[in-house]
């Protein structure tokens, strides 16, 4: 749908999910395409960033910063990267991040991707964005930090949920060591004495 009104001055920024796009570029035309789907009942959003990132608006910047990656070490992480350029790219080379600067992010992609190797995700960022975007249910996708929520508590319910799930979680590097003999609990259940009041 959104595809035919594109021009060469405003492209595709992020494929989020089959309902979800941005679209970037010059300020007029995006305007006009989202008021085209503003008439139809869709609903739009115009984010706040400080330049059309993911569009050409780019390609003048390119170059430069294609030699600048060159000049940069690369090494391979130590945790495993996806990348949103697309799932099977190289994201260890120079040339990757240029083209990432300019082509979608294809977020989508890359979770369908992940999807495949595990059950349980964790967003670290400042929101819980991206966990909207990629929930496919509500234990899949937790988020470790909610705007307006209490870090500590997001944090914990977060760990929590996970560990829940079945996630191992190094539980003295979260708490410290134990202070404490751990003791066996009782295998009977607890003889309770219900008490009435009038």
């Amino acid at each position: 749908e959104v595809l035919p009104l594109l021009t060469d001055t405003v492209s595709l920024a992020a494929i989020n999910g089959p309902n979800n796009v941005v679209i970037a570029g010059d300020h007029h035309t995006t305007l006009q395409i989202a008021a085209h789907f503003q008439a139809q009942g869709r609903h739009t959003h115009r984010l706040k960033v400080s330049h059309a990132f993911h569009s050409p608006h780019m390609d003048p910047i390119l170059n430069d910063l294609q030699t600048i990656a060159h000049t940069l070490t690369h090494h391979p992480p130590h945790t495993p990267l996806i990348s949103t350029l697309n799932p099977h790219a190289d994201p260890h080379t120079p040339d990757h991040w240029a083209q990432h600067a300019r082509h979608p992010v294809r977020y989508a992609d890359a979770i369908n991707h992940l999807n495949t190797h595990t059950t349980t995700y964790l967003e670290l960022g400042p929101d819980a964005i991206l966990t909207a975007l990629s929930a496919m249910n509500d234990d899949t996708v937790i988020p470790l930090a909610h705007r307006d929520h209490p870090e500590p508590t997001t944090l914990l319910t977060g760990i929590a949920r996970a560990f829940t799930r079945g996630t191992h979680l190094p539980w003295d590097r979260i708490y410290g060591p134990p202070t404490t003999t751990p003791i066996n609990l009782p295998t009977y259940p607890f003889q309770r004495t219900r008490h009435w009041l009038d």
